[in-house]
């Protein structure tokens, strides 16, 4: 995320702890409910969900 911050994309001043784990609890809960992790729901926390959210802030 630092390269992020550094092109301007993100301020990592802005981000609180709940968003910068929101990926990992998302694949977390994948893990536990379907006990696999597809690509497309990789694809979607990222592209959909975890981008955007940076992109807010």
């Amino acid at each position: 995320m630092k390269n992020a911050e550094l092109r301007g994309e993100v301020r990592l001043e802005k981000l609180t702890p709940r968003i910068i784990s929101l990926p990992w609890d998302l694949l977390r809960f994948e893990l536990i409910a379907k006990q696999e992790i597809s690509d497309a729901a990789i694809t979607e926390i990222v592209d959909d969900i975890f981008m955007p959210l940076l992109r807010l802030k």
